[in-house]
């Protein structure tokens, strides 16, 4: 980390860290500091990865159409910031973004970062409904959104919580199955 907190990336000997994290660095970050608080039961680590989400929300969110810009704000401007949204071999930005988040928020009980998660979702809708093996990290976040509590009437192909908003844009069912 430099002098102000910010978290660098690629430490070299002769030089240590000169380069900005991106957005997967940092939630890349937040979600190996929520396990390690969970695995280890120190509260330091859950309060780490809650600062480093609140840094990523500030430095990387896109605030009018939700996600996650690739560069911070404080980077070197560009004609456009763009946003890493499809998983391949490594989970995108936005993917691990919005799983930690959503981990995060629900075991700190912060719904900022959760509202963040979901705007996430909400920004990808429609590419995962048309192509859902591009977000294959993402879909496996819904583990750690809120617990389910009654779930009636739920016809969804992964068993998601009833209330998730865009649930039913994202999931058909399949085989008339229903989960309830």
């Amino acid at each position: 980390r430099d002098e102000n907190g910010r978290w660098l990336r690629a430490w070299q000997p002769e030089a240590g860290s000169q380069h900005l994290a991106y957005a997967a660095d940092y939630a890349a970050v937040i979600d190996g500091l929520t396990r390690l608080g969970e695995a280890t039961g120190e509260r330091r680590w859950t309060e780490m990865a809650t600062e480093t989400a609140s840094a990523l929300i500030n430095l990387f969110e896109d605030q009018e159409n939700g996600g996650f810009f690739t560069t911070g704000n404080d980077a070197d401007p560009l004609i456009t910031r763009m946003k890493d949204v499809f998983d391949n071999a490594i989970p995108s930005a936005n993917s691990l973004a919005a799983v930690a988040l959503f981990r995060l928020g629900a075991l700190t009980g912060q719904s900022s970062f959760v509202e963040s998660a979901e705007r996430v979702l909400q920004l990808v809708s429609k590419q995962v409904a048309q192509h859902p093996t591009g977000f294959g990290h993402l879909l496996g976040g819904f583990d750690y959104r809120k617990p389910i509590r009654s779930c009636r009437g739920c016809q969804l192909f992964f068993v998601a919580e009833c209330r998730f908003s865009l649930g039913r844009k994202f999931f058909r069912p399949t085989m008339g199955k229903s989960y309830r």
